[in-house]
């Protein structure tokens, strides 16, 4: 009798297609990512609430004097470009850094120049860090989000919740501070504090360019 040929069913199946395992946000590392968002908001924002009496109790200023700083110095808010062009073509992590510089550099002259020029040039600082580390963060938290575009909104929310976190609480430790030890500890405390946060950033910065395999994990998707 003749036995009918037959075929292998998996010869003749079509080959699987391949894609990426999808990674959840807190396997790629974010919380370290979130926590340099707290760090450099915190340190900025140390002294947000406690500037104007900073520089009316602390340091003498007129209220007339104080009132024209803050009309001023917002100006260098508006140098974010000149910023966002430095971070594409020379460096992301020195215009990172610049803020951590900047809140050292304010605190340094509100503590050892409580005058009317320490305290305009400090606030200028405090106004250019903050222009830097817009682009520049914006920039870290989108070629992090890219890593799995999946997941890309839950990764950005975990980056800018660690932001928020640090602009909420940091005036308040801030407050503790002046009322438990003064000025001066409060000044110190801030500067030891974005010290901290500048070692953070180059060692984050590293690792982020380093060649990730993170994610790359294949597994078959039926056709």
């Amino acid at each position: 009798a003749l036995v009918p040929r037959t075929e292998s069913v998996a010869a003749a199946a079509p080959e699987p297609r391949t894609e990426p395992e999808p990674v959840a946000p807190a396997a790629t590392g974010l919380g370290w990512y979130a926590g340099l968002g707290f760090a450099i908001s915190g340190t900025s924002a140390m002294l947000s609430t406690l500037f104007p009496i900073l520089a009316t109790e602390y340091a003498g200023l007129s209220t007339a004097q104080a009132g024209l700083l803050y009309l001023v110095t917002p100006i260098f808010a508006f140098t974010g470009p000149l910023w966002g062009w430095l971070s594409d073509r020379v460096s992301r992590s020195l215009v990172l850094s610049f803020r951590s510089v900047a809140n050292v550099g304010s605190a340094v002259l509100y503590l050892v120049a409580p005058n009317l020029a320490g305290i305009w040039v400090g606030r200028t600082l405090d106004d250019l860090g903050k222009a830097a580390f817009r682009p520049a963060w914006g920039s870290l938290m989108a070629e992090i989000a890219e890593r799995d575009p999946r997941t890309r909104a839950r990764t950005m929310a975990y980056l800018t919740s660690g932001e928020d976190a640090g602009a909420l609480v940091a005036p308040i430790v801030a407050g503790l501070i002046w009322s438990g030890w003064g000025v001066p500890v409060l000044l110190l405390s801030r500067i030891g504090a974005a010290l901290v946060t500048e070692v953070f950033v180059v060692v984050l910065e590293r690792r982020q360019r380093r060649p990730r395999t993170a994610g790359k994990r294949r597994r078959p998707v039926p056709v």
